[in-house]
């Protein structure tokens, strides 16, 4: 195949190379990934910031292999995405695509034109299928995959490991997410309700944050109208206890046990969205913690959604 390369235009009227990369590009690509966020790059399999690794990768270059897509904006790289192919053994028709986007674009539609180039290659490469591997927190990949057509076949649970458990406060964390909910699309007034000013302990606080996001963006697809979404925090009994409060319809004891399963789908009202992970992403990670998770019912409320922290010795 004959190296190429080609323009395209973002979202926001931003005008993009894709090329492949060559071994010239050892500079730019160490740059490119010391300005991808620490998030992002817990998601990747390679030391991506050490020389050596990018040395390894523009010193033995081989497109049959991996095909390895760059964009270019003013000089600057800011997307890498790969096509890794077999050309022997039972998975040689399969192609695996890993795409990494600089932050300031993301969103842009730049992820997709990536992965839709990749597409196309494969099938002049004589690939059948495509398969790409995205962690659950790996929000924009997610977004940028479906956009292109791929559906999840199978959730694997700890397939990356975040070692960053450490002290945090809950409350604070509480008021972060609800203020950063305040601005998403679709949003509903919230009510953060607690006694407590703050609350310190020990937990991985991504996932503490997603597990309170994925409740709040259920809360309010559910929710009528402008009506409130409340939080509430609390001790008890050792642990402490978060619960997300919607005005909807409510959740029917003898359907509740399925929510929190994977692909499982709610729906209210004709509506439908998303792959149905989100519950499920909230039960494994509370679980991660050695927390519930639970559905309750409260007077003046639809669906109460309900989860448990432990607290370590003198944190309550």
């Amino acid at each position: 195949m004959v190296p190429f390369k080609k323009e395209g235009v973002l979202k926001d009227g931003s005008r993009v190379i894709l090329r492949p990369m060559v071994k010239e590009d050892r500079d730019k690509l160490l740059d490119f990934f010391n300005r991808v966020s620490d998030h992002d790059l817990m998601f990747l399999r390679s030391d991506v910031r050490d020389p050596k690794t990018i040395e390894d990768w523009v010193n033995n270059i081989d497109y049959r292999k991996v095909f390895p897509l760059l964009a270019e904006v003013d000089g600057k790289i800011v997307g890498d995405a790969t096509l890794h192919m077999r050309k022997v053994g039972w998975k040689r028709h399969l192609g695996n695509i890993r795409i990494v986007i600089a932050k300031e674009f993301q969103g842009k539609g730049l992820g997709t034109l990536m992965v839709n180039e990749l597409i196309d290659l494969a099938a002049e490469f004589g690939l059948e299928k495509l398969v790409a591997e995205i962690h659950l927190l790996a929000h924009a990949a997610l977004a940028t995959f479906k956009k292109a057509g791929f559906s999840a076949k199978a959730v694997f649970e700890d397939l990356v490991k975040d070692p960053s458990g450490q002290k945090g406060d809950l409350v604070a964390v509480l008021g972060e997410v609800t203020r950063e909910m305040a601005m998403a699309p679709g949003a509903h007034p919230m009510e953060l309700t607690t006694a407590l000013r703050s609350l310190e302990m020990e937990a991985d606080w991504d996932k503490v944050k997603q597990v309170v996001i994925n409740l709040l963006d259920n809360a309010f697809r559910f929710s009528p109208g402008d009506a409130p979404v409340t939080v509430t925090c609390e001790v008890r009994d050792g642990t402490a206890v978060v619960k997300v409060k919607d005005r909807g319809p409510g959740v029917p004891p003898e359907k509740r046990d399925r929510l929190f399963e994977k692909f499982t789908q709610s729906k209210a009202e004709g509506m439908e969205r998303g792959l149905g992970l989100g519950l499920y992403i909230v039960r494994t990670f509370v679980e991660a913690h050695a927390g519930e998770v639970w559905i309750e019912d409260e007077d003046g409320f639809g669906t109460v959604m309900a989860f448990s922290l432990p607290l370590g010795e003198g944190e309550d």
